[in-house]
């Protein structure tokens, strides 16, 4: 065997019989070019400002109507506690008439939440079948 055919068995080869990688030469930008793209850098970063503070304006709106929210249920469930809280104190004498003890009884009674009704069965609309022939 020739030193050319042991060199392709052992996975070596002549740096001569690779291509050369060709590298593309870019072609330089203009003063106007350089010019337009900083312009709309610049208008990018305006936009993306605007956004980001119009987004934490919201964020804001929303966590401050949350809490006037959850504050306004607090104060409902307070009341309700202080209302409940008194009547039991005045159930607790023994001076006051059975019909009013119902009275309150009934007005504590909650309000059974709206019963969703099924849906009736109505049939499935059968799909058309192709028959090939």
């Amino acid at each position: 065997m020739s030193t050319a055919d042991l060199e392709v068995l052992e996975g070596t080869t002549d740096v001569e019989s690779q291509p050369e990688k060709i590298e593309k030469v870019k072609k330089p930008r203009t003063q106007k070019q350089i010019e337009a793209f900083e312009k709309a850098r610049k208008v990018r970063d305006e936009k993306r400002s605007e956004r980001k503070e119009i987004k934490v304006k919201e964020e804001t709106e929303y966590k401050k109507a949350k809490e006037e929210k959850i504050v306004k249920k607090a104060i409902a469930i307070k009341k309700k506690q202080i209302i409940q809280d008194a009547d039991l104190d005045a159930i607790s004498e023994d001076d006051i008439p059975v019909e009013v003890i119902k009275k309150i009884m009934t007005r504590k009674k909650p309000v059974p939440k709206a019963v969703v009704k099924p849906r009736a069965n109505t049939p499935e609309p059968i799909k058309p079948t192709l028959e090939f022939i």
